[in-house]
C-alpha cells in the first residue's frame, strides 16, 4: 500500500458492513491477511485500460494515492461486474499488487472482510525516507 502505508505500520481496523469505494479493507485470503483499497462495490462495472487507469461505471477514477499506474498481472475479463455482496479491490502499488485483477484473489466477499482501516496508529521508523 505504499506510498501511503509501509511494511511494519500498524493500523486500527473497525468491523463494519458500511464499506464504500476508496476505503482500505483488510481481508482473509489463502491463509493470509491482505490490505487493499476498495475500487468498486457490488453491481458496479470495472474497466481497466492498458495504461492501468481504472473506470467504474464508465467514469475515470481520480486516484491520487497511486504513485505509478500499471495494468499489472490481470487475467480477468473486462468490463467486469462486481458480484453481489462483494468488492473489487486493488493495492495502491499497482505494479506488484496481487488483488482483484487476478483470478487467484478475485472479488472479495463480505465473509472474507476482517475490517475497515480507520487510522494508522504507528509508523514504522525504519521505513522513513530521508528528507
Amino acid at each position: 500500500m505504499e506510498p501511503g502505508l509501509n511494511d511494519g505500520d500498524l493500523i486500527l481496523l473497525t468491523k463494519t458492513h458500511k464499506l464504500t469505494a476508496g476505503d482500505l479493507v483488510s481481508f482473509h485470503w489463502n491463509d493470509k491477511t491482505l490490505l487493499k483499497r476498495i475500487i468498486a462495490c457490488a453491481g458496479d462495472w470495472v474497466m481497466i485500460d492498458k495504461s492501468g487507469r481504472v473506470y467504474v461505471n464508465g467514469i475515470l477514477l481520480n486516484e491520487p494515492y497511486v504513485s505509478e499506474f500499471s495494468f499489472g498481472e490481470s487475467d480477468v475479463s473486462y468490463p467486469l461486474q462486481v458480484p453481489e455482496n462483494s468488492y473489487f479491490v486493488m493495492g495502491d502499488e499497482r505494479v506488484s499488487s496481487l488483488d482483484s485483477r487476478s483470478s487467484l484473489v478475485g472479488c472479495v466477499h463480505d465473509d472474507q472482510v476482517i475490517g475497515k482501516g480507520m487510522v494508522r496508529i504507528w509508523k514504522n521508523p525504519r521505513t522513513e525516507k530521508p528528507r
